[in-house]
């Protein structure tokens, strides 16, 4: 397999621990372990500019790997279709072959290869992870790639309950989607330039929030923020402008 893995998270030892499984149970070549010490969406781009081989498998150090010919299945795929830009198993500990094919998703899987040099995370205009692994999805598919899932095989990671996360969480996730439906809904990928610069040409209260914005924010304030942003994915799938008429209920 012409592929490098990269396993990035705060836990050296869990570092470890997958790479000798990705190395010697999935016979992957070549394994960089990373311990992340800055925004995630920024070591996976440096894991991507860095990696030599085309193929760049990046790995959460949490999954759980089922079937050890996971990357092999997956790099054949990949590396036998050149209209596709990234490929992600199921993640749930899925059976073995559910649905037994390969299908155009966007990824939500901790454990994708990407096609190398193609793109890169865009790590300033959002806060921490949410919506990232749609973005760069999107970011393939606006040069003409597909992104795909894998349902023949899977990894364990599920899904996790952020039910009883803090009101910060929730007001970041909410300001994460607004960046993703004005960036690629409301003004468009080829004229999006930021942040900061869509924030010059709207009035205060449709601006969307800085981190320092977040930390500002009362409890009540973070969770009436959240409350307001329309986060249902099926509006912008379907062709619509979600949150086109947002304000910012804290600035009215």
């Amino acid at each position: 397999m012409n592929l490098e893995a990269w396993v990035c998270s705060w836990d050296r030892d869990a570092n470890q621990r997958l790479a000798s499984i990705l190395y010697e149970e999935c016979k992957v070549p070549k394994v960089t372990c990373l311990v992340m010490k800055d925004h995630e969406a920024k070591v996976w781009n440096h894991a991507l500019a860095h990696s030599e081989a085309p193929f760049t498998l990046i790995c959460d150090s949490d999954i759980v790997i089922l079937y050890p010919d996971y990357v092999k299945l997956m790099y054949d795929f990949i590396s036998t279709h050149d209209d596709v830009g990234l490929i992600s198993p199921n993640r749930e500990g899925e059976p073995r072959n559910l649905g037994a094919q390969v299908v155009d998703w966007w990824n939500d899987s901790p454990s994708p290869i990407f096609r190398k040099g193609i793109v890169r995370f865009d790590y300033k205009s959002y806060l921490f992870t949410q919506y990232q692994d749609i973005d760069i999805s999107l970011e393939y598919k606006h040069l003409g790639y597909r992104v795909v899932r894998d349902r023949r095989i899977s990894i364990n990671h599920g899904f996790a309950d952020w039910s009883g996360k803090s009101s910060f969480y929730g007001g970041y996730a909410a300001r994460n989607k607004l960046v993703f439906d004005t960036k690629w809904a409301l003004v468009g990928k080829d004229k999006w330039e930021g942040v900061e610069a869509y924030n010059k040409t709207v009035p205060e209260e449709r601006r969307i929030p800085t981190l320092f914005d977040l930390a500002g924010m009362s409890e009540q304030g973070l969770v009436d923020f959240a409350a307001s942003v329309e986060t249902e994915l099926f509006w912008f799938f379907e062709g619509g402008r979600p949150n086109e008429r947002w304000v910012n209920p804290v600035y009215v």
